[in-house]
């Protein structure tokens, strides 16, 4: 067990040279085992010492989740299948983390509309990653999360324009 949560931040990272930079200095006051978070999310340490009753479990699930659909964005515009693998594999953990995070969220948290949405991209990313295996149920289904999404927005928001 850590004896330390891992604070890594950064306000912007310009390449994935300097990202991995950035990683190989805070990996060791983070533990080997978390070298496989993405830059920037914080690590999964973080998610875990959270009980699932905590509300900044929320937080830090999303947070978590929004750097491995970074992540998979970065390597799925290669030709290399490996690089696409690793791309769903990390699209697939964020779309179970943003399930969980909608679960601990009820039908009025602020925080919904944003989070369907986030699962919606995840999803409709992880039917373009995957193009083996295309299945229009995930086209679908991230369809009426948008559509839940937006109906969970007052007429005059920003999203709704």
């Amino acid at each position: 067990m850590l004896s330390k949560p891992c604070t890594v931040r950064s306000s912007r990272i310009s390449s994935q040279n300097s990202a991995v930079e950035l990683l190989a200095k805070f990996i060791p006051a983070c533990g080997a085992v978390l070298a496989r978070d993405p830059p920037g999310t914080g690590c999964r340490h973080d998610v875990a010492k959270y009980p699932s009753d905590d509300p900044a479990r929320f937080n830090a699930i999303t947070q978590l989740a929004r750097g491995l659909v970074k992540r998979a964005l970065s390597l799925k515009m290669t030709n290399d299948l490996g690089k696409i693998r690793l791309a769903s594999n990390s699209l697939n953990e964020a779309i179970n983390l943003y399930r969980e995070a909608l679960g601990l969220c009820g039908e009025r948290h602020p925080r919904r509309p944003d989070t369907l949405t986030h699962l919606a991209d995840a999803l409709m990313h992880f039917f373009e990653c995957n193009c083996e295996d295309r299945n229009i149920e995930i086209l679908e289904e991230a369809i009426e999360l948008n559509e839940e999404a937006l109906s969970l927005q007052p007429v005059d928001h920003t999203h709704r324009g």
